[in-house]
């Protein structure tokens, strides 16, 4: 038996959650419910953990699929000529069909894939420390920084004169370039007095499909949420800070 699985918009997904996935890992989880596509996944050193989801139709019950490649699987629908797609789910393959256009693309096993053990539903009762939220014109020119401090590997945050700053460079490295900006002109909650620093390799990673983004922080357990919503579909990344 198969069910029909509903892409209204095939571009949106293949940018907003396709890309995303692929950018942390080869391999991903898709839970499926009559109304929502989620994906919890994590990064190969388990320094970001993403959740996504997003907006579909299904017909069947709710249940998992195992994605073994996630860029071939985004190539496939990029080669169908029509934006809304309609897939069929059998048993360890999806399928397609319209007549012009036909593919079968097989599925793990249940149980190969392991997801990582983020309760995304306790983030909501998380009280953080510092929020903000960024604009994509800023968080580029900060990382256009990025030129000049080639052998640097952290990005800072902290807080100056009721402002937020990102700094990309290594506080524990003499003579290493540095180079900071204003990403935030306001701030909700404490301010960062103690710079908080994560490793701007895996900030690289992030894909930004809105021009704002959310930062949330929470000093006791280490971490910095960015949120990233647009339309139908919400990115959280949860990342680990480093040890000053």
């Amino acid at each position: 038996m198969s069910n029909n699985f509903i892409i209204k918009n095939k571009k949106d997904f293949i940018n907003g959650i396709l890309t995303p996935i692929s950018n942390l890992s080869d391999t991903c989880i898709l839970k499926l419910n009559s109304n929502k596509l989620s994906s919890t996944l994590a990064s190969t050193d388990a320094t970001i953990v993403l959740n996504c989801f997003t907006a579909i139709e299904y017909d069947g019950e709710e249940t998992v699929i195992n994605i073994p490649d996630v860029k071939k699987f985004s190539r496939l629908l990029q080669c169908l000529p029509k934006n809304e797609v309609t897939l069929k789910l059998g048993s360890n393959v999806i399928t397609y069909n319209d007549g012009d256009y036909k593919f079968s693309f097989y599925l793990l096993e249940d149980g190969i894939l392991k997801q990582p053990s983020l309760n995304v539903d306790k983030l909501k009762d998380i009280n953080f420390d510092t929020t903000f939220t960024v604009s994509d014109k800023k968080l580029s020119a900060l990382l256009k920084g990025s030129m000049f401090t080639t052998e640097s590997s952290k990005l800072y945050f902290y807080c100056e004169g009721g402002k937020v700053f990102g700094e990309l460079g290594d506080r524990n490295k003499h003579n290493c370039n540095q180079f900071s900006c204003e990403i935030a002109n306001q701030f909700n909650g404490n301010s960062i007095d103690k710079a908080i620093p994560i490793s701007y390799d895996s900030f690289k990673l992030l894909v930004f499909t809105n021009p704002e983004i959310i930062f949330s922080i929470n000093n006791e357990l280490g971490i910095v949420v960015c949120k990233i919503s647009k339309e139908n579909t919400t990115l959280i990344y949860v990342i680990s800070s480093l040890i000053n």
